[in-house]
């Protein structure tokens, strides 16, 4: 048996074995997902309800509603993709200049934003 085949075969058998534990991490992450999903959607109707025994405006509601179900959404990319075995220092790096990218260009606009928000949560405003 030549050198070559040796190296042959062992390259042939390390790719074999790499795309069994790629397949393997891609189901687990799929599993991953799929139960997170269900769980977003659960722990977001359980606010929703909580929120609601709770008599709170139903503006707020939404409100809430929809920002909790946009972090957790982010939150479950965040463990599928540290199930893939990407870095999550990436991810925050990147998440990181993103925020301050975005925030230097919208300064007034986010002061406006951050102002619709208080009078939102002091229930000075009423829909309708």
């Amino acid at each position: 048996m030549t050198t070559f085949t040796k190296i042959q075969q062992m390259l042939t058998g390390a790719a074999e074995h790499d795309v069994s534990n790629w397949g393997f991490k891609l189901f687990i992450c799929l599993i991953v997902f799929v139960v997170g999903f269900f769980l977003i959607r659960f722990a977001l109707r359980g606010l929703r309800m909580f929120l609601l025994l709770h008599k709170v405006d139903r503006s707020q509601i939404a409100f809430l509603v929809f920002l909790g179900g946009y972090i957790l959404s982010v939150i479950l990319f965040l463990i599928v993709a540290a199930q893939i075995g990407v870095p999550l220092a990436v991810f925050s790096a990147i998440l990181a200049s993103a925020a301050w990218t975005v925030k230097m260009a919208l300064d007034n606009s986010l002061q406006d934003l951050i102002s619709g928000v208080k009078l939102l949560t002091k229930k000075s405003v009423k829909i309708g």
